[in-house]
């Protein structure tokens, strides 16, 4: 399938002005013909997100517990082997409503990349949000069929979008887009660090650091620092990602580090877990 940057994505997968109209004609239409409206709307955008897969690179940005208005909790999803069903709650803190439309994908890594799919494994219930000011609004995730055994990966994409009276007569306008991460299948945490792989890697030109994961369980990623010649060469603090259950994560080296001759350490913290291992050095060219 194509990737497409989030502009196209967000183009590509639902008309704003319809899903904005429908969310308004909601209070004031009759209770069968707000339903009618939402549910149309909500069928042309579930019909245009199936053309197109997603770039994961802009939509994997770490999700706050509060930004801007609207909080988010959880913030990390996890349904348990046999559950079919979670919640999570969206609470408006500002003073204006929130109009937006709630989407799951199937998240895989390829060639090193995140990359978003369109699934019908777990939809949003409901898929169209309007939330008033100071309230909140609870969204269920439904599992709507049986899932492969083991792990399974989704992102939950909440894109706020304009109100109807600012609504474009075409495209979207995405104002702000969270991204949640949802595992399905999920056992209790698990060790990871014997199954992960770090590397360094060639790729177009450019070292990459490479982190393969062949356990079953993901591993979050974050106070990423590599050691080479008594040097730490730092990432930006916080969470740098996701390799996923047998997947393999790349990604560019910290800025201003160009690797030389002698041993690479990497210090992490995964899931949790501080952790230190060798780094595969790329081969010489």
């Amino acid at each position: 399938m194509p990737k497409l940057g989030i502009r196209q994505a967000a183009r590509a997968c639902a008309p704003a002005a319809a899903l904005a109209a429908a969310l308004a004609a909601a209070p004031a239409a009759r209770p069968d013909a707000a339903r009618a409206a939402i549910l149309a709307a909500a069928r042309r955008a579930a019909r245009a997100a199936a053309t197109a897969a997603v770039c994961a690179a802009c939509a994997f940005a770490p999700v706050p517990a509060q930004a801007a208005s609207l909080q988010i909790s959880p913030v990390i999803i996890n349904l348990a082997p046999g559950e079919r069903a979670v919640t999570m709650r969206l609470e408006n803190t500002g003073t204006e409503p929130i109009y937006g439309q709630v989407r799951v994908f199937a998240w895989h890594q390829r060639d090193g990349e995140d990359v978003l799919e369109p699934t019908q494994a777990i939809v949003a219930s409901p898929p169209l949000i309007q939330i008033a000011p100071r309230a909140s609004q609870i969204v269920r995730l439904l599992q709507a069929g049986d899932l492969p055994p083991g792990e399974q990966s989704f992102r939950l994409l909440i894109d706020e979008i304009a109100p109807p009276d600012q609504a474009p007569r075409t495209g979207v306008d995405v104002r702000l887009r969270y991204s949640v991460p949802v595992f399905s299948g999920t056992q209790t945490a698990q060790p990871v660090a014997q199954a992960l792989q770090w590397s360094l890697v060639e790729q177009g030109g450019e070292t990459l650091l490479q982190l393969h994961n062949a356990g079953a369980h993901r591993a979050q990623v974050s106070q990423v620092v590599l050691e080479q010649n008594g040097r730490r060469h730092a990432y930006d603090a916080g969470l740098l990602g996701y390799a996923l259950a047998n997947s393999t994560r790349r990604w560019p080296l910290p800025r201003g580090y160009t690797p030389g001759s002698g041993a690479i350490q990497v210090q992490a913290v995964v899931n949790t877990v501080a952790t230190r291992a060798p780094v595969s050095a790329a081969p010489r060219r």
